[in-house]
């Protein structure tokens, strides 16, 4: 702060230039308006000198700035304020229950903001906005955020630690980064799609939080059964050819995820096409096909050959020859059918008679070039 060498006027109090006194000494801090002259402080430095800290008019400025010197500031030992500012620290910390500023006066604790709820006859709880020294005892300096009925706000427990080395800690003291207390965390919109993290680190994901894992087995990946559809190639493809006049069938097994959602159902795709003739390209058989799917969801000591489940759908029909359809089920593999980490058994035919669904009429062959499994995946997997 500045410090000027002029006299302050006195007696302290509203000096207005109609009353100036003829001295040019102390008209110079005359103005049109009244001046308010006052005693801030009286501030005892260690060496034993007493410093006013007054306000004074600067009239370059035309404001009221305060009369300190700089190495004053620096050796501050103890101050006595005027009775003005006595009555607002007064306010702060005796007239009003619901803020105080404290200082636990305790080795590894410094000062501490409190705003509490006090009623008419007890206390009942308080934010603690407090610094653990590390210049005395065993203080870590970090700036800590408590909440709790204890009149000792440094006491209660732990909401929020801002470490002096960068470290947070929400219900904690972080061993190094960024730590949550245990519970269920979540991040996002935190009712309809959100990520939670357990008190065990068990990720979950949620809504649109939830990934699709898309599983394709080709049409090479699957064997034939006893009447089996018949390998082929065209282009760059593998293919299993299923023919009109019969129930090709073909074999597969895999897994259920171990992250999948068990409260989701299971999509399943099948892609094929049928040769062209004379005019590829065009729709030269309007048939359709209908395609079959059984499955059986299996656990250790369950039965292979009971509760085999099956679905069915038959294509649009009009199809162009040599142009790859994709043909999407719409009765799911069942969730209520399924578990995690089970082992899951498909049979996939060409059901030529019509039963499983509306009707086989494409009267070629319908020749498989992949399969798709969409299955929604809410974790990394079960917990070990």
């Amino acid at each position: 702060m500045p410090r000027y060498d002029f006299e302050v006027p006195r007696p302290r109090g509203l000096i207005s230039a109609n009353d100036c006194p003829v001295s040019e000494e102390i008209k110079t801090y005359c103005v049109k308006d009244f001046i308010l002259h006052m005693l801030l402080a009286r501030v005892t430095t260690e060496g034993g000198d007493t410093v006013e800290f007054e306000t004074i008019f600067n009239p370059v400025v035309n404001a009221l700035e305060i009369d300190a010197p700089d190495e004053i500031l620096e050796a501050i030992e103890s101050i006595n304020v005027g009775p003005n500012l006595q009555r607002f620290l007064d306010w702060l910390n005796n007239v009003s229950d619901q803020f105080s500023i404290i200082d636990t006066d305790l080795g590894t604790w410094g000062a501490g903001l409190v705003l509490r709820q006090v009623d008419d006859t007890a206390y009942e709880n308080a934010w603690t906005m407090i610094r653990q020294t590390n210049g005395h005892g065993a203080g870590d300096g970090s700036l800590r955020f408590t909440y709790g009925t204890n009149a000792a706000g440094h006491l209660n427990p732990l909401v929020i630690y801002f470490g002096s080395a960068g470290t947070l800690g929400i219900g904690r003291i972080p061993a190094a980064g960024v730590e949550l207390d245990a519970g269920i965390t979540r991040f996002g919109d935190s009712t309809t799609n959100y990520t939670t993290f357990s008190a065990t680190g068990d990720l979950t994901l949620v809504g649109t939080a939830r990934v699709e894992r898309h599983i394709c087995i080709g049409a090479a990946s699957w064997q034939g059964g006893v009447a089996g559809p018949t390998a082929s190639f065209e282009g760059v493809f593998s293919t299993l050819d299923f023919d009109a006049a019969s129930d090709d069938e073909a074999y597969y097994t895999l897994a259920v995820p171990l992250g999948w959602d068990d409260t989701t159902d299971v999509e399943f795709s099948v892609d094929w096409f049928y040769d062209g003739g004379a005019d590829p390209g065009t729709v030269e058989d309007a048939g359709t096909v209908c395609w079959a799917l059984e499955y059986r969801s299996l656990e250790a000591g369950e039965d292979v050959t009971s509760g085999i489940i099956t679905i069915a759908k038959t294509s649009a029909g009009n199809h162009a020859s040599d142009r790859m359809v994709r043909t999407t089920f719409t009765t799911k593999i069942l969730a209520v059918n399924l578990a995690a980490g089970d082992t899951l058994g498909l049979r996939l035919y060409r059901d030529v008679d019509g039963g499983g669904d509306a009707g086989d009429t494409l009267a070629a062959n319908a020749r498989l070039i992949n399969t798709h499994f969409h299955i929604t995946i809410n974790k990394l997997g079960q917990p070990i």
